[in-house]
């Protein structure tokens, strides 16, 4: 089976990997800052609008929207080589 290198190295260079890790890297550090709010206790109080969950949540939507974003882009870099 014959590989085309050419066409590898055109489909590696159309996905955008360093915004997908910043965005997974602030992502995970959203969700241990979440759970250690929520481990701690720390925050400020229930009623207010920064706890632990809504840190978590942001952390958990960065996420989905990285993966969304490889999906897409993935996609969209196999129809442009074909």
């Amino acid at each position: 089976m014959k590989v085309d290198y050419q066409k590898q190295k055109q489909l590696k260079e159309s996905l955008n990997y360093k915004g997908i890790i910043f965005i997974l890297i602030t992502a995970i550090f959203l969700i241990i800052v979440g759970a250690l709010f929520k481990i701690m206790h720390w925050g400020f109080g229930a009623e207010a609008l920064v706890n632990g969950n809504t840190i978590l949540a942001a952390g958990l939507i960065l996420k989905v929207v990285a993966l969304i974003w490889f999906m897409i882009s993935l996609l969209t870099a196999k129809k442009k080589l074909n």
